[in-house]
């Protein structure tokens, strides 16, 4: 084997733990918040977009499959109004995070949830 080819799988191998260590750190919900602003760049809005539908999709209940209009993250809960999007989801993060900074050391889910919870109630 070459010293081209060791040094490639050096290469490679050190990129995979590089990866792995990546993926098993959680986002926080500060890292979220800076993703989702709107001078970020487009990778981190493709990233907050994908986070933000992904939860949002993942967090709705239905019983069978018949679709309730609640959601629910561990013991928060809310409702979306029928025309609630992306934007809106975007931007209830952005003021949740602004106003309750010291939540921002959370995981992304919770932060996410709470915000969801204190601006969408279910009543």
């Amino acid at each position: 084997m070459s010293v081209a080819s060791h040094v490639a799988i050096i290469a490679i191998g050190m990129s995979l733990n590089s990866a792995l260590a990546a993926a098993e750190k959680s986002a926080q919900g500060i890292d979220l918040a800076r993703a989702c602003r709107n001078e970020a760049p487009a990778a981190d809005q493709a990233l907050c977009r994908g986070f933000l539908d992904g939860f949002t999709y993942g967090s709705q209940i239905a019983v069978g499959s018949e679709f309730i209009g609640q959601w629910r993250y561990g013991t928060q809960k809310w409702r979306f109004p029928r025309d609630v999007g992306h934007e809106q989801v975007r931007q209830t993060l952005l003021d949740f995070a602004q106003k309750n900074t010291g939540m921002l050391h959370f995981p992304a889910a919770v932060v996410l949830a709470n915000a969801l919870a204190t601006a969408y109630p279910c009543t």
